[in-house]
């Protein structure tokens, strides 16, 4: 494993840090994207009361949330706010900077609905609010102009702009069994390409046609807990995160931090360039390998064609000092490699690679138990080809998100504290990157 030096004192400042819904109590910062060139940022306001729930709670699952955006020097471009349950829990934002979005929770808890939303970046203004989704959306996705857009809900939703100011009906995919839901979903820079998971452990590719999903070819995966999927912008691979059991996996919404279940972390590749999706034949996997020393994987980033991938995990064997750890594979020639492996300082809830494949990025931590024991959370930048550690940056809580621009040169993260935080790259990593 790479040696990871202390992280406190941080060896970098944010360029800029926001706390959207400030004098309020702050509210968890779940999920944050970033335009390719670091000129949009968005980030949404989200409360979940984990158990045990601590007395006075740190937030409120009844409350006002929101989805902001600013651009790259932290102004304020747009702060939309609603009255309801639990809030956004995951956004995304096109590589253009364009268009953004947002889902989670709208309402609840007795009949609770989820919702997407989207939003015209130049015209600072929401082109689409659907609020009657059947579940939480999990996760959301843009292609490079914002043109598509992607829904992980009860069931796949595929969005098509018919103008920057407004959308076209839904086209609806349902899950592939009763009962079954969709945890993430991804689309490949060009539109071309979906690829889903879902939490009866089904991984699948969809191709798109000008807003119309075909027939997905998919594979199921009943030893393995799938939580992400990633999918090189190019759209030439996808890779899913999980967790490889002996037996059958448990679903996702089983915390996959418990430490009594005897699992490995595992990424998960495959090609798009397979049969043709109307032909019956399932998905098929291109390669898959263990995280060194992981006992699950979290999160998985790939490069824009796919060459590179990282991916984190909880260590199976922690020491006193690491509990979590991140590995960067070579994806050549219908085999995977791990090229390096390096250590966090605590649980890894999130990766992210540049367009070129220079840097990696981390977040860590883990849910606070109680007000008296918070769990701080770390942003991490490596150099993607040696390893070594070029920042880390510790908050009071901790953090879920931490993405770098395709370019390369801006890095936002957020974390439980309540804050957004942005860092320029010029100022900091690219000084140590030889």
């Amino acid at each position: 494993m790479a040696a990871i030096p202390s992280p406190t004192p941080s060896s970098v400042l944010p360029l800029w840090s926001k706390q959207p819904n400030a004098p309020n109590p702050p509210e968890f910062i779940n999920s944050v994207a970033i335009s390719g060139d670091g000129n949009v940022v968005v980030a949404g306001t989200f409360c979940h009361l984990y158990a045990p729930i601590p007395n006075p709670p740190p937030c409120s699952e009844s409350a006002q949330f929101g989805t902001y955006i600013w651009d790259g020097q932290g102004n304020a471009l747009k702060g939309d706010l609603f009255n309801g349950w639990q809030g956004v829990y995951w956004v995304g934002a096109s590589r253009d900077g364009s268009t953004v979005a947002s889902g989670g929770w709208y309402s609840g808890p007795t009949s609770p609905q989820g919702f997407v939303a989207a939003y015209d970046v130049a015209s600072k203004t929401r082109t689409l609010m659907a609020t009657s989704l059947p579940g939480r959306t999990n996760m959301v996705a843009l292609s490079e102009n914002g043109v598509y857009l992607v829904v992980a809900n009860e069931s796949l939703y595929l969005y098509m702009q018919k103008s920057p100011s407004s959308w076209g009906p839904p086209q609806i995919l349902p899950p592939p069994t009763p009962g079954d839901y969709y945890v993430a979903a991804t689309i490949s820079a060009d539109g071309s390409w979906i690829a889903a998971c879902t939490a009866k452990h089904v991984v699948m590719l969809i191709a798109n046609s000008f807003g119309f999903m075909g027939k997905p070819i998919a594979t199921t995966m009943p030893n393995a807990s799938i939580y992400s999927v990633a999918m090189a912008a190019n759209g030439s691979f996808f890779a899913a995160a999980g967790t490889a059991y002996s037996g059958d996996a448990p679903p996702p919404e089983l915390d996959e931090r418990d430490s009594t279940l005897p699992g490995t972390g595992y990424v998960y590749v495959f090609s798009t360039d397979q049969s043709s999706p109307q032909a019956a034949k399932p998905l098929q996997l291109l390669w898959s390998a263990p995280l060194p020393n992981c006992k699950n994987c979290r999160n998985v980033a790939l490069r824009d064609d796919g060459a590179f991938l990282s991916a984190v995990g909880a260590l199976t064997t922690p020491t006193t000092q690491y509990l979590g750890g991140v590995s960067v594979f070579k994806n050549v020639g219908g085999n995977g490699t791990v090229m390096w492996s390096g250590n966090t300082i605590r649980d890894p809830n999130g990766t992210s690679m540049d367009a070129s494949g220079d840097y990696v990025t981390v977040a860590d931590g883990y849910q606070d138990a109680t007000p008296t024991k918070p769990s701080p959370g770390y942003f991490y930048l490596f150099d993607a080809y040696g390893g070594s550690l070029l920042w880390s940056y510790k908050t009071d809580n901790m953090a879920w998100p931490c993405v770098i621009s395709a370019k390369g040169n801006a890095i936002v993260g957020g974390s439980d504290d309540g804050n957004v935080y942005s860092f320029s790259v010029a100022q900091s990593a690219r000084a140590a990157y030889p």
